[in-house]
This record gives structure tokens, sequence and C-alpha cells, in this order.
């Protein structure tokens, strides 16, 4: 079952890595908050 859930995520964090690739956004790993209706507030990881 474990196998099968990991190919499953795998698949599905490729496919939003193409998403990405071709909206030209790039990834940045960290985490965040938002402050307001429109306002994020990102804590980049090192």
């Amino acid at each position: 079952m474990m196998k099968r859930k990991n190919q499953i995520v795998g698949a599905l964090t490729k496919g939003v890595a193409g998403l990405f690739k071709n909206a030209k956004i790039e990834h940045v790993p960290g985490v965040g908050s938002f402050e307001g209706p429109k306002k994020f507030a990102p804590a980049i990881a090192s």
C-alpha cells in the first residue's frame, strides 16, 4: 500500500512541477502564513 501511495505522490509532485515550469513560476521551499485577505508572509527555509 505504501508503494502505491509513494507512486501517486511522486506523479502528482511531478505534475505540479511541470505546471510551475510551464507558467515560469519559481518554487521556493519554506513555510508561511496569511496575515490578511491579500497578504502572505513567507519564511524561506535556508
